[in-house]
């Protein structure tokens, strides 16, 4: 077995005296500083990641972000630096654990969390998220094994390793999904748009996997759990859990929104709602959550896994792309529908010259054939659409389709003193390039898949209009 190489090591003032947990991406250590004898969290990037860039990054991210608070309920950064090339970071220990830890515990006895603790952690965890939004920063991460506890019973938000800061542009580009999908909202998951909903939604997926047990959405793959978030209506916590009050699974529905827009304002909505719910039920609130006798092992990021009995079990995908567990999930469908439509242009541009050239009309046919080739490329935006199952195609769809179309006419009839197509078509463009724009930024609808697989049959059937009439308006 080959030894830890920081173990019983003074890293700056630490001494490293115990491993608490190791992850993919680092290794955390319990520590004491040697002059003031004060216990703290030191968390070591990975060797093997420190020329990985990214990693690295991540890493220093999270030591800026957590640095840039000072909050009660927000864990707090004592120091970063490198040793031999890797970065270290050094917070204050967490005695009590996770929220995970904490929940586990009442599972092992056979028991629920108590609900007065469970919203008593999840008052102080909208407490430091708040502060975090107002310095504008965006968890984008929160999950139970990323809520630590004091040893005096008070939650703190850790792990800021892939929190979106305000002004970081390099962190914020779009389309970056990074998370955990059983805790993901449908936007940040679909287009990896992250805000203070999508935490709240976050949120939400905690209090209720606390109060039930389980997280509301599991799918098979990663994609069908996101799908799940996106499509399915939310589970009636009450029928995991018939001691829930109405007024708490009301606030729980309410944090679950599949809209952004439909969720609460700010943290501070949320967690007055949560404290009008304990009254209106009667519930007390704690100031403090009471821990376990036993010591439970301090753990300061989600890298360190714990079995929790019917809770969420997808934590393996914390700081994994999504679209590398899409990609597991299904084959990309886009390099076939490519083809498909470069093929299909070449064979029917081919056998067009060719039959053109059997039935000698060669230069009426492909005067009157030319509105195929803008048809076409509505199609060809449609295989697309479909073979990338989403919405954003829909704008360059419209537009083709709304010159395509009055061109068709013209093509076909030759009427070309019909001034009322070319109205339709320049009222046509600016509504596809509107509406295909409004519908790409909302969530699929559970359609979807019908929408496109239906654009690509009209468009089709359309291309096959233009070439077959192109014949019959020679003849």
């Amino acid at each position: 077995m080959i030894p830890d190489p920081f173990l019983d090591r003074v890293v700056g003032p630490y001494r490293i005296v115990a491993q608490l947990g190791a992850g993919g991406m680092s290794m955390v250590y319990r520590a004491v500083h040697t002059r003031l004898n004060r216990p703290a969290a030191v968390k070591v990037l990975r060797r093997e990641l420190v020329d990985g860039g990214e990693a690295a990054d991540r890493f220093r991210r999270e030591a800026q972000a957590a640095a840039r608070l000072r909050h009660p309920h927000v864990i707090h950064v004592l120091d970063f630096d490198v040793v031999d090339g890797q970065p270290y970071l050094v917070m204050e220990l967490m005695e009590g654990g996770s929220v995970r830890d904490w929940a586990a515990a009442a599972t092992a006895r056979d028991e629920r969390p108590a609900l007065a603790e469970v919203l008593r952690i999840t008052l102080d965890a909208l407490d430091g998220l708040g502060h975090a939004h107002a310095a504008g920063i965006i968890h984008r991460d929160l999950k139970p094994s990323n809520i630590l506890l004091t040893d005096r019973g008070r939650a703190v938000l850790s792990d800021f390793g892939i929190a979106r800061v305000a002004g970081d542009a390099a962190h914020t580009a779009t389309g970056e999904m990074l998370g955990t999908l059983a805790y993901m909202a449908p936007e940040q998951g679909l287009r990896g748009e992250v805000s203070i909903a999508s935490d709240l939604y976050a949120i939400g997926i905690i209090l209720f996997e606390l109060t039930t047990g389980r997280v509301p959405f599991e799918g098979d793959t990663p994609l069908g759990t996101l799908m799940k978030h996106v499509q399915e209506p939310l589970p009636d916590p009450r029928s995991l859990n018939s001691d829930l009050p109405p007024p708490i699974a009301d606030v729980i529905a309410w944090a679950l929104a599949k809209a952004p827009t439909d969720r609460p304002t700010d943290a501070a909505a949320l967690a007055e709602a949560l404290r009008a719910a304990a009254v209106q039920c009667g519930l007390a609130l704690p100031e403090r959550v009471d821990l376990p006798e036993r010591e439970l092992p301090a753990v300061i990021s989600g890298e360190a896994r714990h079995g929790f009995v019917g809770l969420a079990r997808q934590d393996a995908a914390t700081e994994t792309p999504l679209a590398q567990g899409a990609g597991r999930a299904q084959p990309s469908r886009t390099g076939p529908a490519v083809f498909a439509g470069l093929a299909t242009l070449f064979l029917a541009n081919l056998l067009s010259i060719g039959f053109a050239g059997m039935l000698g009309s060669f230069p009426a046919i492909i005067s009157r054939l030319w509105p195929f080739e803008i048809l076409w490329l509505a199609f060809f935006f449609s295989l697309i659409a479909w073979a990338r199952r989403g919405t954003g195609m829909l704008t360059p769809i419209g537009i083709t389709l709304a010159v395509g179309l009055p061109s068709l006419y013209y093509g076909l009839s030759g009427d070309w003193q019909a001034w009322w197509w070319w109205v339709f078509a320049v009222a046509a463009t600016p509504t596809a390039i509107l509406s295909g724009y409004a519908l790409a930024r909302r969530d699929p609808p559970r359609s979807v898949a019908r929408l496109n697989a239906g654009l690509v049959v009209l468009t089709g059937a359309l291309c096959a209009v233009a070439i077959i009439g192109a014949f019959l308006a020679v003849r």
